[in-house]
Formats: C-alpha cells, structure tokens, sequence
C-alpha cells in the first residue's frame, strides 16, 4: 500500500472526528468546514526549494496541512467544541488520570510533576464532596487541568507510534488501515485541546498589539468560566462513583484483569453520560457583551 492511501485514510480519520465533535451538523457546519479544508490546503503548496526541482516532502506538507486544518477548525467551532464540565466529571477524569499515571509508573519514584498532580487531586476531591464555592479562578484552573487531563487521554489511548512512523515515512507505517484512522481521529482531538490550551497563554504574534491579546485572552477565560457548570451532584452519587470506578480501577491494577485501554474507554463513556445533564449552552452573545 502506498503513502499516499494512508495519507487519504489519516485525513478521513481527521474529517471522522470533526463531524463526531460536533454532533448535530447542518449546512452551514459542512460549508465551515469545506472552507478549513480549503484553507488548509495552503500547507502543500510547494516550497521554494521544491519550486526549484527539489523532491517534494509529501509528508511534511501534508502535516502542515492538517496542523492548519486543525487551528482553523477549533477556531470556527470554538464555542461548540469545548465542553461544559462539572464536579462529578472532574472526579471522574481525575480517578482515570490517576489510574493510567500509576500504571505508566508515575508513582514509582518521586518527582515534581507529582506535585501538581497531587495538589489538583485533592481540590478535585474536596469540592467534589464539600461542594466548596467556585470562584472564577478556580473554574478556570479546573478547565485547564481537564484539558490538561483531556490531551493525556488521547495520548495514552491512541497508539502514536504508527503516527510517528506515518509522518516519519518509513516503510512499515502501519500494520492495520484501521490504526490509520484512529490515529487520524486521535491527531484532531489532541491538537484542539492543545490549541486551547495554547490560547489560554497570552503569547504575541508578529505586530498583534498586546491590547488585541489580552482582550482575546480574556474573552477565552470568558468563555471557559461559562463552560464550568455549578450543577451539584449528591453526596451519595458522588461516592458511588469513588467507590464503584475507583474501586475497580485498583482492583485492576493489581490483578491486570481487564485491559487498562478498555477501562480508560469505559470510563471515558460514563464520563459523557455524566455531561449529558448539563445543556450545551451558546454563551456567544454573553462574551460579545462583556468584550
């Protein structure tokens, strides 16, 4: 099979993604989107060097491409895309987290990476279960660490070293089409949240005015602190989930029954049955009013 058919497969991957995180599409989200995969075909357009009859790196444009794909699609559908978390989901991130750090040996020795992890553990735990007030700087910190959290997951979940051999070009790229696909799904996903995580970090670019910086900074933190729902579970409920997914978890990590993927997937699954109660809300016209 040849580069190109993987290439074809990683980019359907990619689209597969787009139209799963979106939901419910219409029209217009099908012209958006025509209109990213447009723009980024910007990336193969040939380099100077290329022009001059140098061989053409398919595999370096066609990262380009899906880098600028990626940007342009979180930006179009930014308020769509990012989800509305609460307490419980949190806690049910942070249990995974937990999990899949202790069993990639995180806790096997000491260091400094423990330290904020063991610190927004605790917060997660305490306000899962006190239901202590949320102020806008802790809904914000929260959005991050589930972000942070978000982009974990997909790494540990997906295999990225048939990505790697993909934009490496070697010969063996992948054993399966199906890694291909996934792998392409997996790239999106994890280039969102990055993106948005990126974003969140007021870095200038070229002549942009630090005044256009911050009030774009600030209309994102506007739209994460909107994104934090103040819906409190029980007590009860929120036991249940400590208990019946913390307990298995460790049931699992000291007997290896169950595949640590298809625990992090199940997980995963009660997490968006969890964000089902929460309305997904278009706070557009509140952020255009405080910018």
């Amino acid at each position: 099979m040849s580069l190109l058919f993987f290439a074809v497969l990683f980019a359907v991957g990619i689209i597969a993604e787009a139209f799963l995180l979106l939901g419910r599409v219409d029209k217009k989200d099908i012209f958006l989107m025509g209109v990213d995969v447009v723009l980024s075909a910007v990336g193969f357009i040939p380099s100077k060097d290329e022009w001059s009859g140098s061989e053409y790196a398919f595999v370096m444009h066609f990262s380009i491409a899906a880098v600028f794909f990626a940007v342009g699609y979180a930006l179009t559908f930014k308020k769509r895309l990012m989800p509305i978390i609460d307490e419980q989901l949190l806690l049910i991130f942070n249990i995974l987290f937990i999990y899949i750090y202790a069993i990639q040996g995180g806790f096997e020795q000491f260091s400094l990476m423990l330290i904020p992890i063991i610190f927004m553990t605790a917060a997660v735990f305490v306000n899962a279960f006190l239901h202590t007030p949320i102020t806008r700087m802790w809904k914000i910190i929260f959005y991050i660490w589930f972000l942070v959290m978000t982009v974990a997951f997909a790494v540990m979940q997906f295999s990225f070293n048939n990505l790697g051999a993909f934009l490496n070009g070697g010969a063996d790229i992948y054993f399966l089409p199906v890694g291909t696909l996934l792998s392409g799904m997996a790239s999106l996903y994890i280039a969102i949240h990055l993106f948005y995580l990126y974003r969140l970090v007021p870095i200038p670019s070229g002549d942009e005015r630090w005044s256009e910086i911050i009030k774009d900074w600030k209309a994102d933190l506007d739209l994460i602190v909107e994104r934090y729902s103040t819906v409190e579970g029980t007590v009860t409920s929120t036991a249940i989930i400590v208990i019946i997914l913390g307990g298995l978890l460790a049931i699992n990590y000291f007997f290896n029954f169950l595949s640590p993927v298809f625990l992090l997937s199940a997980g995963l699954a009660l997490a968006s049955f969890v964000v089902r109660k929460n309305p997904v809300v278009d706070v557009s016209a509140e952020i255009a009013i405080k910018e």
